[in-house]
């Protein structure tokens, strides 16, 4: 499921152990929060989706935070 999840987001190319770790938590999560009234697998499925789009939300937003502070070399000292 956990690959499924990366290919429909385009995450081919990055670490897999850092999302099968965080799936790991989420799956603890997902057994505490599941009330038999929808499919297990479904709600898996929407809360792992969830948490890896906010994943690299946060990834992207460090790289960017880290361009903010670099001084141009055409800057005049």
């Amino acid at each position: 499921m956990v690959d499924n999840i990366l290919i429909k987001l385009h995450f081919q190319d990055i670490d897999n152990t850092d999302f099968y770790s965080l799936a790991n938590e989420i799956f603890i999560d997902v057994i505490r929060r599941y009330d038999d009234e929808r499919s297990f697998n479904g709600f898996l499925y929407s809360c792992l989706l969830n948490k890896f789009k906010t994943e690299m939300t946060k990834r992207n937003r460090v790289k960017r935070q880290s361009d903010r502070n670099a001084i141009s070399l055409e800057t005049p000292i």
